[in-house]
């Protein structure tokens, strides 16, 4: 799964961690970190303090303040700083990522990391420069090009041609149209003649991002950057053009690992509630009844510190496999952290009596589903679970049916191991006396 996600980008994916201890962890990093560092993943997650240690002495600081701050914050982390390859030379990378705070006060950070190496090479010989030479230096990664008054295609840099498909000479002379999807075509000369005009500009002197159209029709999205520049033979406008479409692939991967429990990847809380919130939405369209199950399996912390936590990991994938194995597409799982999963399982309604039967069936299933042996890591067990079991009633809204299946969860693991509880009023009563 990582590492298909790592596909989409030139960059390395990665997963980083931090406790309110300060101590850092790399859960995950994609295999391009090879390429750019030098040292394999498996290297780099072994031994993440290996990354901080060959930071370069003027950025450490830097890039600690920078950690500190999106923690603190749970804000976008981006830095740049200089790091030490493996094979002795410095070289710049960029971060860019966006933190989570688990259950355990843990914050994650899930982001990507790419080498700039080559675009701040070009930004020393800037400083180099002189203004104007350094304003052109500033966007040779970009497309630029320019036009005159009507709008016909002066020059038209490599990067342009890379981007929109078109050779040189296929490009200048041509109307600055055939770059642009229809819609916005059709309106180009407007904008420019009202610009021309002394109207209020509608592009130049400002930053916008737009729909492209490229030589094989497909289009894209570009941020565009346009201004003025004199000249003798009357106005030029010169355009810089970035691609987006590396972002907006990046944005949606975010997003889909926001909703996904980066260990199972099952659906993660915060998407495991806005699951809630369909079928609370769709309860008076079915005749289905629906029950949510929460699973917290039995002494698992205990089993972490007698083992490793490399074999809690494998034990969790285990049972995530197993649940998402067992059940079809009408049942919805969940990780909603450590060692606790969600299960919203649909009943048939029944004509004259509850469903109790069937919800006692469903413990049966999952108790023998945990029980099988688990092995790995070097180590053998065979887990139990606490289940907790709230039906979705009448009135109830999606947290106060996630509240009362933890309500019973509670019940459960206060009565024995390997033990279930149905939600009733008088679990609710009780639980609200022993929480005064």
């Amino acid at each position: 799964m990582l590492e298909s996600y790592a596909k989409l980008t030139p960059g390395a994916f990665y997963l980083f961690q931090s406790d309110d201890f300060g101590r850092y962890s790399l859960p995950a990093v994609s295999e391009q970190i090879k390429a750019i560092l030098g040292f394999d993943a498996h290297t780099l997650c072994q031994n993440p303090q290996l990354l901080f240690e060959r930071l370069h002495p003027d950025d450490r600081s830097r890039v600690h303040t920078f950690i500190q701050q999106s923690r603190h914050d749970l804000s976008s982390f981006h830095c740049e700083y200089r790091i030490q390859h493996q094979a002795g030379h410095w070289i710049w990378l960029a971060a860019h990522s966006e933190p989570e705070l688990l259950d355990n006060k843990i914050t994650l950070w899930r982001g990507f990391l790419y080498d700039i190496s080559s675009q701040k090479i070009a930004e020393q010989q800037l400083q180099q420069s002189n203004q104007s030479a350094r304003a052109l230096l500033d966007h040779l990664m970009d497309a630029v090009i320019s036009i005159d008054a009507q709008g016909r295609i002066l020059s038209f840099n490599r990067s342009a041609e890379l981007l929109f498909g078109y050779q040189r000479h296929e490009a200048v002379g041509q109307n600055i149209r055939l770059l642009m999807p229809e819609a916005q075509a059709a309106q180009h000369d407007n904008h420019l003649a009202r610009y021309q005009q002394g109207g209020k500009p509608s592009i130049v002197g400002s930053k916008r991002r737009l729909e492209a159209k490229h030589k094989d029709g497909r289009q894209f999205p570009i941020e565009l950057r346009v201004a003025e520049m004199p000249h003798p033979d009357g106005k030029r406008f010169v355009g810089v053009l970035r691609d987006l479409s590396r972002q907006h692939r990046q944005d949606k991967v975010m997003q889909q690992l926001k909703q996904r429990d980066p260990l199972t990847q099952l659906p993660n809380r915060h998407a495991f509630l806005h699951t809630l919130s369909d079928v609370v939405k769709r309860r008076n369209s079915t005749p289905l009844q629906f029950a949510l199950f929460l699973l917290n399996l039995d002494n698992f912390k205990q089993l972490n510190n007698a083992t490793s936590h490399g074999f809690g990991d494998v034990a969790l994938l285990e049972i995530a496999r197993r649940l998402q194995q067992h059940f079809g597409s009408m049942y919805k799982l969940a990780r909603l952290g450590g060692d606790e999963f969600a299960i919203i399982w649909p009943l048939l309604p029944a004509e004259h009596s509850p469903t109790l039967p069937e919800l006692h069936t469903a413990v049966e299933q999952l108790q023998a589903l945990i029980a099988r042996p688990i092995a790995g890591a070097g180590y053998q067990c065979q887990l139990t679970a606490c289940i907790g079991i709230c039906m979705l009633a009448e009135s109830m809204r999606p947290d106060q049916w996630l509240q009362s299946a933890e309500i019973a969860l509670k019940a459960a693991k206060q009565q024995s191991c390997n033990s279930y509880q149905i939600y009733t009023e008088e679990l609710a009563t009780r639980d609200q006396l022993q929480g005064q």
